[in-house]
Formats: C-alpha cells, sequence, structure tokens
C-alpha cells in the first residue's frame, strides 16, 4: 500500500473505522451472557451507539458529497452524545446505584439530551457549534472545526463519563482489587485527542474526531471484562436489596462491613458500630443493630435490622 496515495488513505480511515463499527455492533450480542437487565441495557447501548457514532464517521469520509459528509457527521454526534446516558445507566446499575431508575434523571437526561441535540441539528443555521471548510489533502473532506459550545459540552460529557469511572473505582475499592485493566481502558479514551492534536502538523493525518476509535476500544473492554474479572465486584442489586426491607436496616457484606443502609431508618456510625438515630425522641437511646432471626441473603450480603427501641430509665 501507498500511504502517499489519496485513495489508500480514504481506504485505511474508512476501514478502521468501518471495523471498530462492526465490532461494537457484534458487541452487542454478547451483552446477553450478562445476568443483570440494566447492566446488559446500558452495557448494550454503549457497544450500539458507539458502533453507529463510528459507522457514521465511516460514511462520513467514504462520500465524496458534502451534503451527505454533513449528515453523517451531524448522526455521529448524535450518537456520541448519547453514549454518556448509556455509560452512567452501566457504571450506577453495575455500582448497585439506582439513579437511572430515578424519574428526574430520566427527565433530566432526556432534556440535556433534546437540548444539546438540537444545537447540533440547527448549526447550519447558527454555526456556533461547528464550521466546515473544504480540504483538498491527502482527499478532498470536509474538515469540521469546532466552536467553544462543542468544547463545553464535551467538558461536561467528559466530567458525567469521570463520575461513573469514580463509582466503578469506589466498587473495585470496596472489594480490595486493583483494576489495572480498567485504568487502562480510561486512559485508551483520551489517547484519539493526540492524533487530532497532531493533525495540523502531520499530512497524513485528518483533522477530524477520533474519539468513536477511543470509546469503541472502551465499551469492547468492558464488555470483555464484565463478564470475567468486573463480574467478581458487581453488586447491582445492592440498593433493590437495601430499599426492600421495611424497617431500618444496613447491608453487610460476608465479614460484616456495612455496605449500604436502606430508606427505612436514619442511621450514624459510632464509635462501636452503626446505630439507628431517633433525632426526635431525645428520651428513646439508640440501640445496636441485631441480626434478624432470619437474614436477607444477596451474593453473600444480608441485611441487618434495628432492634425495638430501649427507652431511658431516667
Amino acid at each position: 500500500m501507498v500511504v502517499s496515495d489519496p485513495l489508500s488513505i480514504r481506504g485505511v480511515y474508512v476501514l478502521t473505522f468501518g471495523l471498530a463499527a462492526v465490532i461494537c455492533l457484534a458487541g452487542t450480542v454478547g451483552v446477553r451472557g450478562l445476568s443483570h437487565p440494566d447492566i446488559r441495557r446500558g452495557l448494550g447501548g454503549l457497544l450500539g451507539l458507539s458502533g453507529l457514532w463510528s459507522l457514521f464517521t465511516a460514511a462520513q469520509l467514504a462520500t465524496p458529497v458534502p451534503v451527505a459528509q454533513r449528515l453523517f457527521h451531524l448522526g455521529g454526534l448524535v450518537a456520541g452524545l448519547s453514549t454518556i446516558v448509556a455509560w452512567v445507566v452501566f457504571a450506577a446499575a453495575y455500582t448497585g446505584r439506582s439513579y437511572h431508575r430515578q424519574r428526574a434523571f430520566q427527565l433530566g437526561s432526556i432534556g440535556l439530551l433534546v437540548g444539546i441535540i438540537g444545537i447540533k441539528l440547527t448549526n447550519p443555521i447558527h454555526g456556533l457549534y461547528y464550521t466546515t471548510t473544504p480540504a483538498t489533502t491527502p482527499f478532498a473532506y470536509l474538515q469540521f472545526s469546532y466552536g467553544a459550545i462543542h468544547w463545553f459540552v464535551t467538558g461536561i460529557v467528559y466530567t458525567v463519563a469521570f463520575v461513573g469511572f469514580g463509582w466503578l473505582f469506589e466498587s473495585f475499592e470496596r472489594s480490595d482489587s486493583r483494576p489495572t485493566v480498567l485504568y487502562a481502558l480510561v486512559g485508551v479514551t483520551a489517547l484519539p485527542l493526540i492524533p487530532y492534536l497532531l493533525s495540523p502538523s502531520i499530512e497524513p493525518l485528518l483533522q477530524i474526531n477520533y474519539e468513536p476509535l477511543g470509546v469503541a476500544v472502551f465499551a469492547v473492554g468492558v464488555l470483555r471484562y464484565a463478564r470475567t474479572e468486573f463480574a467478581n465486584h458487581s453488586s447491582p442489586g445492592l440498593s433493590t436489596l437495601a430499599d426492600s426491607v421495611a424497617v431500618g436496616g444496613l447491608v453487610l457484606d460476608s465479614s460484616g462491613t456495612v455496605e449500604k443502609p436502606s430508606r427505612g431508618g436514619r442511621w450514624r456510625r459510632s464509635m462501636t458500630g452503626w446505630r439507628r438515630w431517633h433525632p426526635a425522641k431525645p428520651a428513646i437511646e439508640p440501640t445496636p443493630l441485631r441480626a434478624s432471626s432470619e437474614p436477607t441473603r444477596y451474593g453473600g450480603r444480608r441485611s441487618m435490622a434495628a432492634g425495638s427501641p430501649r427507652r431511658s430509665s431516667s
């Protein structure tokens, strides 16, 4: 292959993004092996949307028609933005959080997505999100230059993404694990910035968005390890278990460490452990937790219910 040949360079780009799309879309079949439905939906959405993002980018580079390039670019922007929602759903479900099931989160996500997507789709009118410039080297294509709104949205997206990473790191830390693979996958998501920054000074590199490649590698990597190493530290039922306890209770792991309090009571940590809090009744002393006669178990975890309050003798 002759690298300087424009057709060869275009082919390399189209093949690279196309291959990433195929791998991601094929990976959506692999999520069927995951047991928890929310984890399946979140990771399946991440893989599917990442595949569409790469597919739109490949189509954008393959077509010589400027109007089609703009349309495919818009499709990629919408798919890429939507990946963050799928990622949050996966991270929340994996770590036992229930944000993705809360109505406020769902409505807020929809509203934010609709607003940002509206700005992107109307860019041909206001031109604030990006501008286009015809480029002729190494082959003819539309070069997209992003404005301040795009980078502001990108900052928000990466902030939310790192919140999800934090949830995963916390889950691994709780299980005393060192997720080397997760650290590597996080680093992969930043690698696409390198060719984008170097593209003005290195001619064969196109000044395009390489993020679909990084997200594709990350999504496939998470799928691979979600079924092996990650599965050992997943706690998708943690919130459901804690909230299913009718009275005040705590979810403990197999070693007796508190993992999550239920909504049925108010708790505070003391020198001797967790105690139920009765702020409105000063005459009632906090009672140490006792194990229920039939503790509820979920993946090595059990619920501890509070005993009946003791009244002070004074």
